[in-house]
């Protein structure tokens, strides 16, 4: 017979569960900013900037790498996203400007399935 866990080893593999998804979110969207980008070669920038529905071209390296991961225990909501002011605007877009999407294309790019099973068998063993 084995023994089950308890409440706060699987609140505990939960919490790591959610941090390994947001991580490996904020990775693929730092990985994303080296991808070849189709835009314009601005002469003060040192990339070719990104186009509509491409993730976000890194120019000062400031954006994609003040991506943060929180995951508030209380209502297990897992956030990933920076308090650097332009991202909304890059996500979402301007009137001027088709949105960029970096944090939802890494975000379809992570395998979440496949992480939750990983850990799940980890723990298990």
């Amino acid at each position: 017979m084995t023994n089950l866990p308890s409440n706060q080893e699987i609140q505990a593999l939960f919490r790591n569960i959610a941090y390994d998804i947001g991580n490996n979110i904020r990775r693929e969207f730092e990985r994303s900013g080296d991808y070849t980008k189709h835009g314009i070669q601005y002469p003060n920038l040192p990339n070719r900037s990104s186009t509509a529905y491409e993730s976000p071209a890194k120019q000062s390296g400031r954006l994609h790498s003040n991506i943060d991961v929180e995951f508030d225990e209380n209502s297990s909501e897992l956030k990933v996203g920076s308090n650097v002011s332009y991202l909304k605007y890059l996500e979402l877009g301007t009137a001027k400007m088709q949105p960029r999407q970096g944090l939802k294309q890494a975000y379809e790019n992570t395998n979440i399935i496949e992480i939750i099973d990983n850990k799940i068998q980890m723990f298990f063993r």
